[in-house]
């Protein structure tokens, strides 16, 4: 019990780490989305739910960076993929996001 308890956590740890990339991810096999359609996909491929706070820290960075940008539909601000960070995860490019 206790080793099939600790691959979950090791699991959701190596996911944590990789959370820019799942980010990324998620706006490519989606399309445009909003924070928290992201969380949820998040939860619904991966099993766990990062904090929204971690999120709005990664998508301002990210859009800074150039590789997503954002929209507002309404009063929802929704992020979609730019050629930049289409470049990443269809691996053209390798540069670190982290």
């Amino acid at each position: 019990m206790e080793s099939s308890r600790r691959l979950d956590v090791d699991t959701i740890m190596e996911a944590a780490k990789r959370l820019d990339e799942l980010v990324l991810w998620v706006l490519r096999s989606r399309g445009k989305l909003g924070r928290s359609s992201i969380i949820q996909e998040i939860f619904v491929t991966h099993g766990f739910s990062p904090p929204s706070e971690k999120i709005d820290e990664i998508l301002e960075r990210m859009e800074r960076e150039g590789y997503v940008k954002r929209e507002k539909e309404g009063l929802i601000s929704v992020y979609a993929l730019t050629e930049k960070g289409q470049e990443i995860v269809n691996g053209k490019t390798s540069i670190s996001i982290c």
